[in-house]
């Protein structure tokens, strides 16, 4: 469903979708039809209501990191972040794309 009549960007489905909070960022790794693999960076915005409620809510995907490697498939299980050595940050970075 969706919200305030709100269409979404996205209506393939996806399976075993996990939501991470990384550094405040909000993402979502998954699997797909197209692909064995993907993290998502989540984007989530809403009015908020005189009674602590919310309308409009809506939630999309900003940027998506999609592997069609074959070892990935199932591993949305197990993501882990660590500091980057150069920036200190803790934002998953896209990998080169693999070879077809």
């Amino acid at each position: 469903g969706v919200s305030d009549g709100y269409l979404p960007p996205w209506v393939k489905p996806s399976y075993d979708t996990r939501l991470l909070n990384i550094d405040g960022r909000l993402f979502a790794t998954t699997t797909c039809l197209a692909c064995h693999f993907m993290v998502a960076l989540v984007q989530v915005t809403a009015t908020v209501t005189s009674d602590g409620g919310v309308v409009e809510l809506r939630a999309w995907a900003s940027k998506r990191w999609p592997s069609k490697d074959v070892w990935a498939q199932g591993r949305n299980q197990a993501i882990f972040a660590a500091p980057d050595s150069a920036t200190g940050s803790t934002t998953p970075t896209p990998s080169p794309p693999s070879p077809p």
